[in-house]
């Protein structure tokens, strides 16, 4: 069982890499608590190791730039912007799944767009992010049976 600092760090270094390698946006921790009130979300549900959800709050220019450094070009589409976030999630999410088990036993399904606003219960990691010049911020939550 990893400490809940362990965990938290193995996340944030997740997001950072991940940001950075496939954003070319640099990431660091925010010392203030970031608001969710401007931010979107996507979310990924986490079955193995834990059962959970993993949230990613940014603000919605950084979908733009986002895709602007994976592809070298502007975003045509909306739906071009999502996708991208969306795989930068998924991405995020299996590096750190993959940094909690030796073997690299997890599961999780695809990332989703969450348009409704969520109230959260067995937080077990709340990061504030700058990601270049952008907030964001980062929630695992722990699902109880």
């Amino acid at each position: 069982m990893v400490s809940v600092q362990a965990f938290q760090d193995k996340l944030f270094e997740a997001i950072k890499s991940t940001i950075e390698e496939m954003g070319f946006l640099e990431v660091e921790k925010s010392p203030k608590e970031v608001s969710l009130s401007t931010l979107e979300c996507v979310s990924i549900q986490v079955i193995k190791p834990f059962l959970g959800r993993l949230y990613f709050y940014f603000a919605p220019e950084m979908k733009y730039e986002i895709v602007r450094n994976l592809y070298g070009k502007e975003v045509v589409a909306e739906k071009e912007a999502q996708d991208a976030i969306l795989e930068v999630l998924n991405v995020i999410s299996g590096r750190f799944l993959a940094t909690l088990t030796s073997d690299r036993d997890y599961e999780m399904e695809f990332p989703q767009w969450e348009y409704e606003k969520v109230e959260f219960t067995n937080i077990v990691a709340d990061i504030s992010l700058y990601i270049e010049n952008y907030e964001g911020r980062f929630f695992a939550i722990r699902e109880v049976m």
